[in-house]
């Protein structure tokens, strides 16, 4: 069974992407999309950090609300897996050392 916090965090990989670099492969910027739809992309660095402060700033602001796992009515077998790249989680504990 998902949890709220696994699905939330499913759900912000699915918006924030990585983009790479089709010359060298390498990854290069950040992307945020609605389904098909770029919403913004090459997000470097220092602007993904400066986002996410923000994002962090204005959430805190907000009222607590439960999120209603979707995934909770669906059978196993038409569950999606979503998994972020290992980068992305070394990055994430460089951040918080």
């Amino acid at each position: 069974m998902t949890t709220e916090r696994e699905w939330i965090m499913d759900n912000a990989a699915e918006h924030v992407v990585v983009l790479f670099d089709h010359e060298t492969g390498a990854q290069s910027c950040l992307a945020i999309v609605d389904g098909d739809n770029v919403v913004l992309d090459e997000i470097d660095k220092h602007y993904a950090l400066g986002l996410a402060a923000r994002l962090v700033e204005l959430a805190i602001e907000l009222p607590d609300t439960r999120v209603k796992l979707p995934s909770a009515t669906l059978t196993p077998d038409k569950r999606r897996p979503i998994r972020r790249l290992a980068a992305v989680d070394e990055q994430l504990r460089e951040i918080d050392e």
